[in-house]
């Protein structure tokens, strides 16, 4: 059994991403939410070769199936990303026990539209919906500073 991560460090305006397994890092930029990770699932392998839809990703039986995790081996690949912070206006890091309840389109409203509750909301939509896995939500802008919004279930 293994876990999974999304962790982000900032410095000199450069926001960099580690990722391993399904949980997520998405950042708003240009008025639209952009996934910055990409999911170690088998449920994404069948995305990226053509087997399923994203249509059918969103119920398929076997989307709690990750093929990269902290814990399983003794060692892992850590998928890096790199943004420029000026061209990001938010981001957030979250678990599938955010995303397998809610949509991209109602993170995006949330998170736009809910000054300081936005992890609250996404949280409790989530559960509303029955969400049965965890549900870790961090949201922050900016050089972060005082600007942390963060709740953690």
């Amino acid at each position: 059994m293994g876990t999974t991560i999304t962790v982000c460090y900032i410095k000199d305006n450069t926001l960099l991403v580690g990722h391993v397994g399904d949980s997520r890092c998405y950042a708003v930029c240009n008025n639209s939410l952009v996934k910055v990770t990409k999911d170690h699932s088998l449920v994404q392998e069948l995305l990226d070769n053509g087997t399923i839809s994203e249509e059918e990703a969103v119920n398929h039986p076997n989307k709690n199936v990750i093929t990269r995790a902290i814990g399983t081996k003794p060692s892992v690949e850590v998928d890096v990303y790199k943004l420029d912070i000026d061209s990001v206006d938010k981001v957030l890091l979250c678990t599938d026990g955010l995303t397998n309840e809610v949509t991209t389109e109602e993170i995006y409203d949330i998170i736009t539209n809910c000054k300081g509750e936005s992890c609250e909301k996404l949280i409790q939509l989530s559960k509303e919906r029955g969400g049965r896995d965890n549900i870790s939500v961090i949201i922050f802008k900016g050089e972060c500073g005082d600007d942390w919004n963060h709740i953690g279930e």
